[in-house]
Parts: C-alpha cells; structure tokens; sequence
C-alpha cells in the first residue's frame, strides 16, 4: 500500500514537472506574440497618424485653390 501511494505521487510529480515545462514555454510564446501584435498596432496606427496628417494637408491645398 505505502510503495503504490509513493509511486503514485512520484507519477503525479512527474506529470506535474511535465505540464510546467511546457506550460512555460507556451507562456513565453505568447507573450513574445502579444508584444508583437502590439508593435504591430503601434506602427498601424502610426501610419493611420501620417495619412491622416497627408490627408489634411491635401484637403487645405484643395480648398485653399478652390478659394482661389
């Protein structure tokens, strides 16, 4: 009785060990995808930034003629 409880928890432990060996790697993954989906965003909305600037700019040239 006493050997299978000790095996018994020595398997647990293992599968434990085993879970959180890959467990870790798995989180570390997703944090790496997170902060590159957030470069991502930040360059994105950078962009939107600039065409919007671009886009301001173009409209004030246009009335500006139009005024002309």
């Amino acid at each position: 009785m006493v050997t299978e409880v000790m095996v018994m928890t020595c398997v647990v432990r293992c599968n434990l060990n085993l879970l959180l060996c890959l467990y870790v790697p798995v989180v570390m993954v997703m944090n790496d995808v997170v902060m590159v989906v957030n470069d991502v965003v930040m360059v994105v909305t950078d962009v939107v930034v600039v065409v919007n600037d671009v886009v301001m700019v173009v409209t004030d040239v246009m009335v500006t003629d139009v005024v002309r």
